[in-house]
């Protein structure tokens, strides 16, 4: 009775232990899939919606909801009024924090900054093409933005996607 009991929990042990190891490897490969569909999902609307692209001169997104301090990558105006200043603002901005740099999304409207993280591992500051070139027009015909992600801690291998948005043209 105790040979056969052994051999009918080795095999089911080795198989809960696989199966709690390929739930984590899932569940990491779920939450970097989430990051970049974030990262698309706003930054193409971003980019479709803006009147004007800054990659320098910032008027957003140097400093987060709470305050921390926040370096810009890009940033995105839209006006609602061809003759008035920008109204609305988005910019991606990194922050390093925990030891980790982390993109986030900043938003400026009238006076109000509200921020939410869309990449919580980053293995280098996103770089960001106007039309392939690099941004020296305020108003290129498409933007790209290229994302590179840590892997997790068993691999250390970094992920790699690129984000592209046109503008809308009048």
């Amino acid at each position: 009775a105790i040979i056969i009991v052994g051999i009918i929990v080795v095999p089911l042990s080795g198989a809960i232990i696989l199966g709690y190891t390929r739930m984590a490897q899932t569940g990491q490969r779920s939450l970097e899939a989430g990051d970049s569909q974030l990262v698309a999902a706003y930054f193409v609307n971003d980019v479709q919606g803006s009147d004007q692209v800054l990659v320098s001169g910032f008027t957003c997104g140097a400093t987060l909801a709470d305050g921390s301090t926040a370096a810009p990558v890009v940033e995105f105006a839209l006006k609602s009024d061809p003759t008035a200043a920008s109204d609305y603002q988005s910019s991606y901005s990194t922050v390093t924090q925990d030891g980790a740099l982390q993109l986030y999304r900043v938003v400026c409207k009238s006076g109000v900054v509200t921020d939410a993280l869309i990449s919580k591992s980053l293995a280098s500051v996103p770089t960001v093409t106007c039309a392939g070139a690099t941004c020296s027009s305020a108003t290129p015909a498409t933007v790209s933005m290229v994302v590179t992600e840590k892997g997790n801690f068993a691999n250390a291998t970094t992920d790699q996607f690129t984000v592209t948005g046109t503008r809308r043209q009048s």
